[in-house]
């Protein structure tokens, strides 16, 4: 069921990439990828609304959303503006975005 909501591979952590028609909105946390990061995420009306990644390893954390999803305001711990940077990598009606992760930081993207 967690793959429905967060996929961890080809070097990305995929957000929402099967999320079910009938789950409009909802939340779940906890959710372990690879590379050690944790994923706890929201969407509403079928799209992303927050979703808070707390690195696992230092370097470039590769996060790829809904295409369709607002623009994403990421901030870490701090509160402190985090600067990001759309890769290339993502499939049709897709968007990867990347930013210089430090391990145990969490950060905060919302819409």
């Amino acid at each position: 069921m967690a793959e429905l909501l967060v996929q961890s591979h080809e070097g990305a952590i995929s957000l929402l990439k099967a999320l079910p028609p009938s789950w409009h909105t909802g939340s779940a946390r906890g959710i372990r990828c690879r590379g050690g990061h944790q994923v706890e995420l929201a969407w509403r009306a079928g799209t992303l609304a927050r979703v808070d990644v707390t690195a696992g390893r230092p370097g470039r954390m590769v996060v790829e959303i809904p295409g369709d999803t607002s623009p994403l305001n990421v901030v870490d711990e701090n509160g402190t503006q985090v600067p990001l940077a759309e890769v290339e990598g993502a499939i049709p009606g897709r968007l990867r975005l990347a930013w210089n992760g430090v391990p145990g930081r969490r950060y905060t993207a919302r819409t």
